[in-house]
């Protein structure tokens, strides 16, 4: 059997429904204010929402990768940077000057040093004081007889280790780098006051900077 149950008398009841009401209401206006709150983060974020939400990326940087010749490429540039000069002799050995310089460190780093210095001292082997000596290359002990070169090859190949390797008063050039350190060797300012030392240098690397251009340009 149900049980009935009796209604609240009139005061108790309607103060009953004045607190749900309220309560209602209170609950009503924290689920707007929560939703409301919700709907702004979303539709409008603030920077650091957007900071938090979508992390920004650091780029990496990629290193251009250096461009890369081979001995073909050298000897071309070899060749076509002498014709800025003429049809000058030394042009011939285009090949052997770029195969040396691929086997000392320094030489490397300056590929086209022999050719200008076979321009600086003999005018790429149109004016050759001792035989068979496109360079100079150890024209004291030539001019004793101490030093008899059976070909420009031979000169070029004890010139690229002599630089490169064996003779101790080039070290300081091999060490650093520096033109001039090797010019104050070659080319004393002593022996040479109006054009050894730095001024050499400066030649010497305004010399190369045509063989440069022309292994550029070939690379295209």
């Amino acid at each position: 059997m149900a049980r009935i149950i009796s209604p609240l008398p009139e005061p108790e009841r309607d103060s009953f429904i004045s607190t749900a009401r309220n309560a209602g209401s209170g609950f009503t206006s924290l689920i707007r204010n929560v939703a409301s709150s919700i709907f702004d983060a979303i539709a409008k974020p603030s920077g650091d929402f957007r900071q938090a939400s979508l992390p920004i990326s650091t780029p990496i940087p990629t290193s251009t990768p250096a461009t890369q010749y081979n001995l073909d490429n050298y000897t071309q540039a070899i060749t076509e940077g002498y014709k800025h000069w003429g049809d000058l002799p030394a042009a011939r050995f285009a090949q052997i000057f770029a195969q040396e310089a691929q086997k000392y460190p320094v030489l490397k780093k300056y590929p086209f040093l022999l050719p200008a210095i076979a321009l600086l001292e003999t005018s790429g082997g149109k004016n050759v004081t001792y035989p068979k000596n496109i360079l100079n290359w150890g024209i004291r002990p030539q001019a004793k007889g101490l030093f008899s070169p059976q070909s420009e090859e031979e000169v070029i190949q004890k010139a690229a280790s002599g630089i490169g390797q064996r003779f101790s008063y080039y070290e300081n050039f091999r060490k650093s780098g520096n033109l001039t350190e090797l010019a104050n060797v070659y080319a004393p300012i002593a022996d040479n006051p109006e054009s050894g030392g730095e001024i050499y240098a400066n030649r010497l690397k305004e010399v190369m900077d045509i063989f440069e251009q022309a292994l550029k340009k070939n690379k295209r």
